[in-house]
């Protein structure tokens, strides 16, 4: 069974990428588990915790708004430029996330290459209020498609059934994760490089009320992943 890397964003998928040169491990980046060909290939991710995630998404795209590169500029980028316990509660709430569309006129055509942003935004009946922007993306990367019909809680009661990948990793012990993994299936070591990609390790919110707001709306994955 061959291994492929499914990229969520701001996960630690920079370092995965440099560790898989010229390796037999293969990697689709920002795609759908579910979209992709599972004949005897084995999946893997990784993930990290919902209190790190929005840290590194606000400086990431802090520096993407400044960027003077028209090619990568999104607009969608801006609502970096508030104060982050402002960015988080925008980013926590779905309906406070498209007022900030409408206050800026920003067309839902800047999504184009954000498909996990687009199905956050539209919405569905059962889960679109509940959780962050964070449990979307990780619902739409690494779930069945059948998950955007479901309730939270119908998700979590046939969590094995619906989720695609076989191994996940931890953005906090990243390293020894994914050579774990390349053991396992004896696969050479690939080169170490320093882990990089550090954006958002600094803004934790741990003691304030935003860990609190964190963990309502992505309380999802801390039930699964942590």
């Amino acid at each position: 069974m061959g291994l492929l890397y499914i990229h969520v964003p701001k996960c630690g998928g920079t370092y995965i990428f440099n560790r898989i040169k010229r390796t037999p491990v293969n990697s689709v980046g920002h795609h759908r588990a579910c979209l992709q060909n599972r004949n005897k290939i084995n999946f893997f991710a990784s993930v990290r915790s919902p209190y790190t995630w929005y840290g590194s998404l606000y400086h990431y795209w802090k520096k993407r708004y400044r960027t003077k590169n028209k090619k990568i500029f999104n607009p969608i980028t801006k609502v970096s430029q508030y104060p982050y316990h402002e960015f988080l509660d925008i980013m926590l709430h779905r309906e406070k996330f498209a007022e900030f569309l409408r206050q800026n006129n920003i067309s839902t055509k800047t999504f184009t290459n954000l498909p996990n942003m687009a199905k956050w935004q539209c919405g569905y009946p059962n889960i679109n209020l509940d959780i962050g922007f964070y449990t979307y993306s990780i619902l739409y990367f690494l779930y069945k498609n059948v998950v955007f019909s479901m309730s939270i809680n119908e998700i979590l009661a046939k969590n094995s059934e619906l989720l695609l990948i076989k191994h996940i990793l931890k953005q906090e012990n990243l390293k020894k994760d994914f050579e774990e993994l390349l053991n396992k299936y004896k696969i050479r070591k690939a080169r170490d490089i320093p882990k990089i990609n550090k954006s958002g390790n600094n803004v934790t919110e741990e003691n304030t009320p935003s860990k609190a707001l964190i963990h309502e709306k992505d309380v999802f994955v801390f039930k699964v992943f942590y």
